[in-house]
């Protein structure tokens, strides 16, 4: 009988070994790049192919490695970290565990270079299938450079859960601008399939740094915070509190020049922030925090981004004390607009409308006078002012007050009014109705979209008459030229013009853009989860969209466009949810009134 417990091979081990440290092309450049900070390197080159899958190479000006060394680097557990397992408590390097070389070469072929500081000429060894060649000498400015190809060559169940190289690419890019920003002062050049991506000066400044991230406009509105006591320093910028992002993206903290997550401190940033007061809305910070290695725990998360303090209350009341001195001290602005680009609202009548039926809402006017063949193009305003409907004799909207909703059972709705401003309420046959008009309206929305979409391909849009230039941080500006031909069909018209700037010349039938709710919608969109499958995209964006433009709460509505409102939604297939799942309308019928007022 075989043995039941057996020890593994040396290959399988490694293997394994490779798989907690090594995930994807971003886990090898970001083992890579924080060995060429550890080597004091004030330039540091990133060069990948294919997503990083094909090839990644990483090139530093540091110390460099000895020749009797470069061997022993890529044998496991070898590291010039540490020593002890008290160093493990006062560490001030990125590494120290001793696996990254040797668990890159465990899944790709890599080729390692290296001249010492000291020395004349540098050395050079391949690896592949765990065979390592003869060092050879070879001719090299000082510093390292390693080059790992063809990645999960020897695991492909690994590699068949790799994203397309496109999206890989992406998120190496974000890597490579949360090192920029958490280490301003070294120099970076990033190189993408032969593009040269992002490449950033020595000697930067925390804004510079912010700059060359997002964009010189944005990073000249950030502003500064500081903090020092005995044990901490903070150094950071922070957007106004009128300047947001739709996401937290933008979040960057960094402790002893290390990335980290941090749940405590970005509670207290927002909480010393405060900005608009509404929940999808978030700051721009960069926040580096210095403080005693024996202070915090780095070694509590296999990638290293995880931290514990020692003394948490008073991280988070340095950061929220440090934020909210720099928050009392600045002016506040005469209009919130968008801080990188703002676009501005074209009159509808100024821009090109596209001919097709029932855009944006109802189009039932009798007593118009026009008799035009264009089609009446409405903004949300316009679905429910009280101009719009203008119910006379022959109006059905005039002879009845009532509808009926689709069902088993008919019930007819009366408008009864509007509650706190907000929710609309109606009675009917089974009792008291409470509806929400934005999720109704989101119902309502979504159905035309999908209507209009199935009818001609696509979302009926509006071409801008001066068309909006926007420039956009490096890795969305990646993201959204992948879903260029994806947002055509939603309705946008956009044009790549180089670099990180994109000209919008077309958008959908009545969004906002004075109000900044084209930029927001792109940026949700195209870093959404379901961003990869067009489909799944065109659905979400088909969410947004109506989310984004439907009537928001504590919106006075009138009578007659109460009416309007419900006959749209008992058109709908779905009228009892909007597009997300919430509930469009809430029942509380006769035998619970009874009940609750005792009267069984």
């Amino acid at each position: 009988m075989p043995p039941i417990i057996q020890l593994l091979g040396r290959e399988v081990i490694e293997k394994v070994a490779a798989g907690e440290v090594i995930e994807r092309p971003a886990s090898v450049i970001k083992e890579l790049v924080e060995n060429s900070l550890d080597a004091s390197s004030t330039r540091i080159s990133v060069e990948i192919q294919g997503g990083g899958i094909d090839l990644i190479k990483v090139s530093d000006n540091g110390i460099g490695i000895l020749r009797d060394e470069l061997v022993l680097a890529f044998t496991r557990h070898a590291t010039s970290k540490i020593t002890t397992l008290e160093d493990l408590y006062r560490l001030n390097t990125l590494g120290f565990r001793g696996e990254a070389l040797s668990s890159i070469a465990a899944v790709a072929k890599v080729q390692a270079s290296s001249r010492r500081y000291d020395k004349l000429e540098g050395y050079k060894i391949l690896i592949e299938h765990h065979i390592k060649t003869e060092i050879a000498p070879v001719g090299m400015p000082i510093g390292t450079s390693i080059i790992a190809k063809d990645l999960f060559y020897n695991t492909p169940a690994r590699r068949k859960f790799l994203k397309s190289p496109s999206r890989e690419t992406s998120i190496i890019t974000d890597l490579i601008e949360r090192f920029v920003l958490t280490h301003p002062s070294v120099g970076f050049s990033y190189i993408a399939d032969g593009r040269e991506v992002l490449i950033t000066p020595e000697g930067k400044t925390m804004r510079a740094a912010a700059g060359y991230v997002y964009n010189p406009g944005l990073a000249q509105q950030l502003i500064e915070f500081y903090f020092q006591d005995d044990k901490l320093e903070i150094r950071g910028l922070i957007s106004p509190p009128w300047n947001w992002k739709t996401n937290k993206s933008y979040y960057t903290a960094v402790v002893n020049k290390r990335y980290i997550k941090n749940r405590l401190i970005n509670q207290a940033v927002e909480e010393a922030w405060g900005g608009p007061g509404d929940t999808s809305k978030y700051p721009v910070f960069i926040l580096h925090l210095s403080m005693p290695p024996d202070f915090f725990d780095v070694n509590v998360h296999p990638q290293k981004t995880e931290i514990k303090f020692v003394e948490e209350n008073k991280v988070y009341d340095a950061v929220f004390k440090s934020i909210r001195s720099a928050m009392q001290n600045i002016k506040p602005a005469k209009e919130a607009n968008d801080f990188r680009t703002v676009i501005y609202e074209i009159p509808f009548s100024a821009g090109k409308q596209s001919k097709i039926k029932d855009v944006n809402g109802p189009r039932y006017a009798p007593n118009s006078k026009d008799n035009n063949d264009d089609p009446v193009v409405l903004s949300q305003d316009s679905f429910f002012s009280s101009s719009f409907i203008e119910a006379d004799n022959n109006s059905p909207h005039a002879k009845s007050m009532t509808k009926t909703l689709p069902g088993n059972t008919i019930e007819l709705l009366q408008p009864i009014g509007q509650l706190h401003g907000r929710y609309l309420l109606a009675e009917g046959g089974e009792g008291l109705y409470i509806i929400d008009p934005h999720a109704a309206h989101e119902r309502i929305l979504y159905e035309k979209y999908i209507s209009e979409s199935q009818q001609s391909g696509a979302i009926t849009c509006h071409n801008l008459l001066i068309p909006e230039t926007v420039t956009l941080n490096t890795l969305e500006t990646q993201l959204l030229i992948e879903s260029l031909p994806k947002l055509s069909r939603l309705g946008f018209t956009i044009e790549y013009f180089g670099n990180t700037t994109f000209v919008i010349r077309a958008v959908p039938t009545g969004l906002d853009c004075r109000k900044g709710e084209v930029f927001d919608l792109i940026t949700r969109l195209i870093t959404s989860k379901h961003q990869i499958a067009s489909e799944d995209f065109f659905i979400e964006g088909l969410k947004m969209l109506a989310c984004t433009h439907a009537i928001k709460l504590g919106k006075p509505i009138s009578h007659e466009e109460w009416v309007y409102f419900l006959e749209k939604l008992s058109n709908c297939k779905e009228p009892y949810h909007c597009p997300h799942g919430r509930p469009t309308i809430i029942l509380l019928n006769h035998k619970e009134l009874t009940t609750r007022f005792l009267r069984q």
